[in-house]
């Protein structure tokens, strides 16, 4: 079956993703999702609500040491400092993750706050 062999690199950070992102959220389950990273989908957005399909889809690319191929968003509706970071490290252990590719602040009407963004910045 033909996958999405064609990648683009993501604005401006050099990341490589394929055409088609996978939202964690909604309950698929590991192995479909492993069979979509299979065929090039490999931009992964693991929001909020981190469904186990998700975290175990990426626990098993980790063990098959392809860390490097998956692109990963962690998002924080976080609207504290202290919070965002606590957050975003609880997902990353969830995962068995030392990083994320990309740190999504979701949901800010207007421009996060100088405290979000200086602790944002300090987890890059």
């Amino acid at each position: 079956m033909a996958g999405f062999p064609d990648k683009v690199t993501l604005g401006r950070s050099g990341l490589r993703v394929g055409p088609l992102g996978l939202a964690g959220g909604y309950g698929a389950p590991s192995k479909a999702l492993l069979r979509a990273f299979e065929r090039g989908a490999n931009y992964w957005y693991h929001g909020s609500r981190r469904a186990p399909g998700m975290t175990q889809a990426v626990r098993e690319i980790l063990a098959m040491g392809k860390r490097e191929e998956l692109v990963l968003v962690l998002q924080s509706y976080a609207r504290f400092a202290w919070l965002l970071e606590l957050t975003f490290t609880r997902g990353l252990r969830a995962l068995g993750l030392d990083y994320a590719d990309v740190l999504l602040l979701g949901w800010h009407n207007r421009l996060p706050g100088d405290a979000i963004m200086e602790r944002a910045l300090s987890l890059k």
